[in-house]
């Protein structure tokens, strides 16, 4: 009864597999023109999916726990099982990159990868920097910057409903920018990796580089025409 319950159970994850994979879906369940968007709905299926896997090969390491006989339908149940962690899964905020592949086990094991790069990356920025009337502390999840002795804060309590992101990694094109005006700066990239912050608070950004002279290269909105540079020292 549990083998013919389980096969039940993993036949109906393989038929919401097949229906919200990548492949099949394309771009999630978005239209070209962003009318209507089913995306909870296919990445909830996807869970489900992804939970009746788990309750298929649970009915069957039980059923093999009992009888003493290797059920060979957890052989399906462990390939929907890799097929679920290598391809699927997304984050609905991440919807748009289904069809880049940036799913599943390839987005975490990036994200783990920028994890481990930040935290290498982080202590290199960390601390005050000051040039004349301008004084910048950066802090792990926190902007201070001071001029003319009024200062202002970044922070998740201060940015409000814009919000605030914090990214610490090597710079790259992006983090420069590609308006004309900063086109120069790729240059630096050439070079050693360079320490960098990418901060964005209520879509105001911040780019901080630290190169290697020992200087911060402060870019303030590098993507917009009025950007700003600053290089500020210890």
């Amino acid at each position: 009864m549990a083998n013919k319950t389980a096969l039940y159970v993993l036949l109906a994850a393989l038929a919401l597999a097949a229906l919200t994979n990548r492949w099949v879906a394309a771009s999630g369940s978005r239209p070209g023109f962003n009318i209507v968007s089913f995306d909870g709905i296919y990445f909830g299926l996807q869970w489900i999916a992804f939970g009746l896997t788990l309750g298929g090969l649970a009915l069957l390491a039980s059923q093999w726990h009992e009888s003493g006989k290797f059920p060979l339908l957890i052989l399906l149940g462990v390939a929907l099982l890799g097929f679920f962690v290598a391809t699927g899964i997304p984050q609905t905020a991440n919807s748009y990159q289904w069809m880049g592949g940036d799913v599943g086990l390839k987005k975490w094991l990036r994200a783990y990868n920028e994890s481990r790069e930040g935290d290498k990356v982080a202590p290199e920025l960390l601390g005050t920097w000051r040039l004349a009337s301008l004084e910048v502390v950066i802090e792990p999840d926190k902007l201070t910057m001071t001029h003319r002795g009024e200062p202002r804060v970044w922070s998740r309590a201060t940015c409000g409903e814009g919000g605030m992101s914090f990214k610490f990694a090597h710079a790259s094109a992006d983090t420069i920018g590609f308006h004309p005006s900063v086109y120069k700066l790729h240059e630096l990239l050439h070079g050693a990796p360079i320490p960098s912050l990418y901060a964005i608070c209520n879509y105001r950004v911040y780019a901080f580089l630290k190169l290697a002279d020992g200087r911060l290269l402060t870019l303030r909105d590098p993507h917009r025409e009025d950007v700003d540079f600053t290089y500020l020292t210890r």
